[in-house]
């Protein structure tokens, strides 16, 4: 599979115009016409991550961060960032990265979030839009109708919340007088045929939309092939940042904090009435400084990463509770969940997960009391 091709579904499934204006998502770096078949999953460039992937013998990295969030001035090789390029570069890694668009989407890096720390009824904290959907149908002849159907669900066609592979058939009689100059696929010219057909009806997306009708008519046998497109008033789904869920039961501060820390294996800063009792329960992958407003009208805690002193004296001043987690252990099951759903998508390549991506090494202070 060429890395455009790659690029290109992902875009379908996480498009790129979903990144807020400073970031920098998509191909960072190498040729998109080179073949790969085998993708390591990172969340930040290291060089362990190049290890792993010359190891794993990768042609690709995909990474959360962007590995160029500004424009290059110059390229020294000596310097930090250097190195790293002059290592793509030399053993010919194609880097491609998924930020805010991924950050954003129903199965991205706070939805993972969510799911790790135990919450149920998850949704967005903050919606940015919604996915429009439209109804498409075509009229196939009823030998070729499998073959489109399939041809269109393979585009995206046919998603619905938790459902894929969503379509309706009806058959019916289509009729049509093929003129000179015509190349009728059934029927002759200048002659008024009469065809047993399907019309198929599938869901699309203002995301998909084009691609989805573009392989309809790849596949169609007809010369010219009829279909609609209605818009609907209903949404397929949206965008956001951060989810809020809750426990299934209420639990206090300090032994919320304490379960956590044992699951995620990393410290966490404690801030709010160590006794109180929480449930509803907000969060946000990596830094989410700027949700605390929302979370504070909508959950008794918030849950993220890389919160100034400044900011969690907002948070207590406006009611709630925090627990700052380090800003990776936010972020990583968001793209081990993303490594997952790669594998789905790309069923004939090997995608693996860096265990190298920290770009910082913890270590736990044990206080002298503990001792």
């Amino acid at each position: 599979m060429l890395a455009s091709e790659i690029i290109s579904e992902i875009n379908r499934q996480v498009p790129e115009r979903l990144q807020e204006s400073w970031d920098n998502c998509g191909l960072q770096l190498g040729d998109a016409n080179q073949s790969v078949n085998r993708v390591m999953v990172a969340l930040e460039m290291t060089h362990g991550v190049i290890d792993e992937a010359i190891e794993k013998r990768c042609e690709m990295i995909i990474t959360h961060h962007p590995f160029f969030f500004t424009s290059i001035r110059s390229l020294d090789f000596t310097s930090v960032r250097g190195k790293l390029v002059q290592r793509l570069i030399e053993n010919k890694l194609i880097v491609y990265s998924a930020h805010t668009n991924l950050d954003q989407m129903p199965f991205g890096i706070s939805d993972a979030l969510a799911k790790r720390l135990g919450l149920e009824s998850i949704k967005f904290l903050q919606g940015t839009s919604v996915i429009k959907g439209y109804k498409l149908s075509t009229y196939v002849p009823e030998t070729h109708a499998k073959e489109v159907l399939f041809a269109m669900m393979e585009a995206g066609a046919g998603t619905l919340r938790n459902y894929t592979h969503c379509s309706f058939a009806l058959e019916g009689i289509g009729t049509f007088r093929a003129l000179h100059g015509a190349r009728p696929f059934l029927g002759e010219v200048n002659q008024l045929a009469e065809v047993k057909e399907i019309k198929l009806e599938v869901l699309v997306t203002d995301v998909n939309r084009e691609q989805v009708i573009r392989e309809m008519l790849k596949a169609h046998p007809y010369e010219v092939a009829a279909y609609d497109l209605f818009a609907m008033e209903n949404s397929l789904g949206e965008t956001g940042y951060g989810m809020v869920g809750e426990r299934g039961e209420s639990i206090s501060l300090a032994d919320y904090a304490d379960e956590l820390a044992n699951k995620f294996a990393c410290p966490i800063s404690i801030y709010g009435d160590r006794n109180r009792q929480v449930k509803i329960i907000s969060c946000c992958g990596g830094e989410g400084a700027d949700l605390i407003p929302i979370a504070a009208g909508s959950s008794d805690l918030y849950v993220t990463g890389d919160i100034r002193a400044s900011k969690a004296q907002m948070a207590i001043e406006a009611g709630l509770a925090l627990l700052v987690l380090p800003h990776r252990e936010t972020e990583k099951p968001g793209v081990e969940q993303f490594q997952e759903l790669l594998q789905e998508w790309f069923s004939d390549l090997k995608i693996f997960g860096s265990n190298a991506d920290d770009l910082l090494e913890m270590s736990w202070a044990i206080p002298f009391a503990e001792r």
